[in-house]
């Protein structure tokens, strides 16, 4: 039974409850196998960028590091449900879809903020360019790696209980 909220009174609706709508297992191996697509893009980018530029941004490194630690998660969940049958109730659950799709949401967020700073430039006032929009998107990205992170747990979490 759910409550309704009235500007006069509490009002009780008799309502039922179904289960959270299932997943193709399909769909949730193919969401699995983009993201640690996505993610290997932003590593590549990331990782060339600090090979090539001296004294690379500390954030830019954190960024390459949190991506890498998400990337192994991802992929230990995309050989576990691709070897059992048994987790799949797990891997096709609504919740789990949408903790996926949170995490492409911010991975495209990052990829999108990243790739541009991750292009060498030639000529030192192009560098200083970089620098200062790094400045300023860089409380945007703080919070981009955080929901990252959340991210990142609830995967492991799942995988763990899954197992």
């Amino acid at each position: 039974m759910h409550i309704l909220w009235s500007r006069f009174a509490v009002i009780p609706s008799l309502s039922v409850d179904y289960p959270e709508p299932m997943a193709d297992p399909l769909s949730v191996a193919a969401s699995i196998t983009g993201l640690i697509a996505l993610g290997s893009s932003i590593v590549q980018a990331t990782s060339a960028y600090i090979a090539a530029v001296q004294n690379a941004s500390a954030r830019i490194q954190s960024v390459n590091l949190q991506i890498s630690a998400l990337m192994m998660v991802l992929n230990q969940l995309q050989s576990f449900s691709d070897d059992t049958h048994h987790g799949q109730e797990i891997f096709t659950n609504a919740s789990f879809c949408d903790i996926l799709d949170g995490c492409r949401v911010a991975l495209i967020q990052v990829d999108s903020m990243i790739k541009p700073f991750c292009i060498p430039s030639g000529g030192r006032v192009s560098r200083l360019n970089q620098r200062t929009q790094w400045v300023r998107k860089e409380k945007e990205m703080e919070y981009l790696l955080k929901n990252l992170e959340v991210h990142k747990l609830t995967l492991t979490l799942v995988l763990n209980v899954a197992v």
